[in-house]
This record gives structure tokens, C-alpha cells and sequence, in this order.
């Protein structure tokens, strides 16, 4: 069996997965019920808003999922990359007329995208992103007496560049790569429309953090609305559309 067919089948399991514990965590926040009972300690442990339980490790085990589909596609260039031809902008026509260069630019980018997934997992599981929020806040005094102080928020303001950089850079290849496949004969629709939406649930995710860091600032705990719940939602319909997206290519580059 293929990489490509092996992770195709993993991806249904974890579509279940996220459809099961979205609604586990949207169940935990409108029951509310007390962590003393059998109950409140089940949704407590399969609630994306909690840390270091059953829902956070799942979350990891997809990040991965989806950074190994990336890897897959770029062990897979030279299958992928010599079908690519397009009209690039003129300051880029000349280094993707070059085939070694056009190769090691969608290979390493694939690369990297999957170190990212892989990055995002050990984030999800030991908070890396809260821990450089915290030094950052420490180190240059911010939230200083208020209800943001060692919230860890700063870290929304670090990652947003970061990610609107591979965001376009994704975008840019997405693009190059489906408008170029082998089977360009076969409707693909629903492919644009998710790489449309997937913008929209990326900025939802960033928002939710901005908008549970001003409501902490009005000293409203996060957990207190629902905007969590949507938040980690989009984060897993996220990872689940890069992984079918990535799988659609890699079917139609049979890589």
C-alpha cells in the first residue's frame, strides 16, 4: 500500500474524530456540568478548550497527520514538479524556467509546511506559543497590573506575520500546483472552494484569540462564552482541509 492510499484512509478516522470532539466540547460548555461528577470529569477530558488531555493529544496527532501529507507531496517532486508550467510575474519567470530551481522551491516548500505541522503539534501539546507569550511579557514588561498579565497573549502579535507569510507562500502553491495537474479534464470546484475558505477559518482563529484577549481585559474569563468553542473548531477544520487538499494533489500527481 502507498503512502498516498494509507494516509487517505487515516483521514476519515479523523474527520470522525474532530466531528466528536467538537461536539463533546460545544456539550462541556453549554451542560457546564461540575467536575466532581462522572460526567464533567468525561467532557472535561475530551474539551479542545482544556490543556493536556485526551483532545489536546488528538489535536497534536493531526497537526502531524497533516504535515505528513505535505511531506508526502514533496517526496514526491519528480513526479509533481516537471508537469508545472505557468505564466509567473516577470521577476519570477526566470527562476522557474530553471527545472532544479522550480524543484528545490516546491520541495523544500512541502518540507518545511510539514515541519510546520509538526511544530504546531508539539506547540498544542506544551504550549510553546504561551511560553514565548510569557518571556515576551516578562522581559518587556507588558500587561503590567492588569487582567491580561501573564496571559500569554502576546504571542497572537508574533505568530500573525508568521503565519500570513506561509499563508501566501501556501496559497501562491496551491494554486501553481492544481491549475497544472495531470487530470485538469476533471471538475474540481470543491478544491477551490475550500482553498477560498481556508483563509476565512485561518483569520478566525487569530480573531478568537484577539477577542478572548479583550475579554479577559474586561476581567470575562474565555471559557464564560462560547467563542472557544468556535475557535477550536476552526482550528481543526483547518488541519482537515490542508490534509484533503494535499491528498486531492497527491492523487492527481498519483505521487
Amino acid at each position: 500500500m502507498s503512502l498516498r492510499k494509507f494516509l487517505s484512509y487515516l483521514y476519515w478516522p479523523f474527520l470522525l474524530g474532530s466531528a466528536f470532539l467538537t461536539l463533546l466540547t460545544f456539550a462541556s460548555y453549554f451542560g457546564k456540568f461540575p467536575m466532581d461528577t462522572k460526567l464533567g470529569w468525561l467532557l472535561n477530558s475530551f474539551d479542545l478548550r482544556n490543556e493536556a488531555n485526551v483532545a489536546t493529544w488528538f489535536e497534536g496527532l493531526l497537526f502531524v497527520y497533516c504535515g505528513i501529507t505535505f511531506a508526502c507531496l514533496g517526496c514526491g517532486g519528480n513526479k509533481l514538479v516537471p508537469s508545472i508550467e505557468f505564466k509567473f510575474p516577470r521577476p519570477l519567470s526566470f527562476f522557474f524556467k530553471q527545472e532544479f530551481l522550480k524543484r528545490i522551491f516546491f520541495q523544500v516548500s512541502f518540507f518545511v509546511l510539514g515541519l510546520a505541522g509538526v511544530f504546531g503539534s508539539l506547540d498544542e501539546m506544551v504550549s510553546i506559543h504561551e511560553g514565548i507569550g510569557h518571556r515576551v511579557e516578562k522581559n518587556l514588561q507588558l500587561y503590567q497590573n492588569t487582567a491580561l498579565q501573564d496571559g500569554g497573549y502576546t504571542w497572537v502579535f508574533l505568530y500573525l506575520p508568521v503565519v500570513i507569510f506561509f499563508l501566501a507562500i501556501l496559497l501562491f502553491i496551491y494554486i501553481v500546483v492544481i491549475r497544472n495537474r495531470p487530470d485538469r479534464e476533471k471538475s474540481c470546484k470543491w478544491v477551490w472552494t475550500l482553498i477560498c475558505v481556508l483563509p476565512i477559518f485561518l483569520c478566525g482563529i487569530l480573531m478568537g484569540e484577539i477577542f478572548e484577549m479583550m475579554l479577559k481585559n474586561q476581567g470575562i474569563q474565555p471559557k464564560e462564552v462560547i467563542l472557544p468553542c468556535f475557535e477550536e473548531m476552526f482550528e481543526l477544520v483547518s488541519l482537515l482541509i490542508l490534509s484533503l487538499i494535499n491528498l486531492f494533489i497527491a492523487d492527481s500527481y498519483k505521487v
